[in-house]
């Protein structure tokens, strides 16, 4: 009976030791002659938080304004390059610089900058408009402006001015009309600017 048992286990053993060396040289083949190293399954762990109470910081959209950005006041808000703002062109108002609106006349007598010419390119060689230049002095500062944004009548009569031969100190507006409005700056109404709009010094 004792033969028996130890026949049959050391014929288990044998098989376990079979299969020991089986093993080990197919890991051995695997690498030394197809150079290729095992393969191992490993599960990807995400990584955890700098801290214990880490939590992720939320990415602020990017419409949204840095929370020291300085407010602007439309005074002082950017023009294109040649061009003077609001608050500039105001200064010279209050200094008494001459203003020439280059817009059409149903816009003019409709509103217009206090006491402002209206004087579209077309109308500085008229014989009216040649006759309220003449008011100006030579070298006097004049700002023209218009309705503002990609509207270039202003050039347009400053362009005309220089041709007719007068030398003034000109700024164009690199705001229009409507921003003056907004703005809250002396404005009037009419052909003749004695009818005072609801403008007014801020």
């Amino acid at each position: 009976m004792r033969e028996g048992f130890g026949t049959t286990l050391t014929r288990l053993l044998a098989i376990a030791g079979a299969g020991f060396v089986l093993a080990t040289g197919h890991a051995f083949v695997r690498t030394a002659w197809l150079d290729r190293p095992p393969i191992m399954l490993t599960r990807a762990v995400a990584a955890p938080p700098a801290g214990p109470d880490a939590t992720p910081t939320p990415t602020p959209p990017d419409s949204a304004p840095a929370p020291d950005a300085p407010v602007v006041s439309p005074l002082d808000a950017p023009v294109k390059a040649g061009s003077i703002t609001l608050g500039e062109a105001f200064r010279l108002f209050e200094e008494g610089a001459f203003f020439l609106d280059a817009r059409y006349e149903a816009e003019y007598r409709e509103g217009h900058i206090e006491g402002a010419f209206w004087m579209p390119a077309s109308r500085v060689a008229t014989p009216e408009g040649m006759g309220e230049l003449q008011i100006i002095e030579p070298g006097g500062t004049v700002v023209i402006y218009c309705t503002g944004g990609d509207c270039d009548a202003s050039e347009n009569t400053a362009i005309r001015l220089e041709q007719a031969g007068f030398t003034f100190d000109i700024r164009i507006l690199g705001k229009g009309y409507v921003d003056w409005v907004e703005a809250g700056l002396p404005t009037a109404a009419g052909m003749d600017g004695t009818d005072t709009g609801e403008g007014g010094t801020p």
